[in-house]
């Protein structure tokens, strides 16, 4: 089983109108970062999108429920050559 943990970049942080978005970059390197948009202006949704060397590989959207969006948006799994660490539980 393979595992990608991702780590905020507080820089990355940006506040449009009634959008918040943050960077998340991989801990295990390489180019794959994740884009998390909340947008408090329309009834308060988020949404993500995963990249990899530059181009999207996924994304998923949420209503208000963080936990649901957050399940929505991991159930997308590792892309091909995503960083990781991986685990025997064989």
């Amino acid at each position: 089983m393979g595992t990608a943990l991702y780590e905020p970049s507080f820089e990355s942080f940006k506040l449009e109108e009634e959008k918040y978005s943050m960077k998340y970059h991989n801990v295990y390197g390489g180019d794959c970062w994740l884009r998390i948009t909340y947008n408090a202006g329309d009834g308060i949704t988020y949404h993500g999108e995963k990249f990899m060397n530059g181009k999207s590989v996924g994304m998923a959207d949420g209503g208000a429920d963080w936990k649901m969006f957050f399940v929505h948006f991991t159930a997308l799994g590792l892309a091909n050559s995503e960083r990781c660490e991986f685990e025997d539980i064989g």
